[in-house]
């Protein structure tokens, strides 16, 4: 599963960064030259090292014979065992991924929260902020409103309507 796993990371780096020199470097490594490999191979030469390997498999068996049946008979309940553990670990390196990503999708969730939070705490600090400012400019427009208006003692136009005693 980890062997997977980074193969898919080299994969996308060879396709979404394929100018960088770590894009170059992965797909010369990983694509073209197993491509150069696998185009100098041809049928003879399959047929060569499939015999080759035959040859040495057919030889293990009659030089050790009952033994290398042994041997793999004792080996078989620990192959097992192996196959078994690499099946357990895979599917904890499931859960494991399915955990950070849903721990990922919480953690940006609580971003969220955190900086709606903010943005909210912050405009009503304004808000309080602005109505403090709109109460005094009140109070201070009340003071000169209430004050009634008196025409200026030099006002010919229109006379008081008071007594004056001379």
């Amino acid at each position: 599963m980890m062997l997977l796993g980074v193969l898919a990371m080299a994969y996308a780096a060879i396709v979404l960064f394929p100018e960088t020199p770590a894009g170059r470097y992965l797909r010369s490594l990983l694509v073209e030259n197993p491509i150069a490999w696998l185009s100098k191979l041809n049928v003879a030469r399959l047929i060569v090292q499939g015999g080759l390997l035959g040859l040495i498999i057919a030889l293990l068996f009659v030089t050790r014979g009952s033994e290398l049946f042994i041997l793999i008979a004792q080996a078989l309940p620990e192959l097992v065992s192996y196959l078994i553990a690499i099946d357990a670990i895979a599917a904890l390196e499931v859960v494991v991924a399915i955990w950070l990503v849903t721990s990922n999708a919480r953690v940006r969730a609580a971003m969220r929260a955190a900086r709606l939070a903010a943005w909210r705490w912050s405009v009503s600090c304004v808000s309080r902020i602005a109505a403090a400012l709109r109460t005094t400019r009140e109070r201070s427009r009340r003071t000169d409103a209430s004050k009634p208006e008196r025409p200026a003692p030099n006002d010919d136009e229109h006379p008081d309507t008071g007594f004056a005693f001379a």
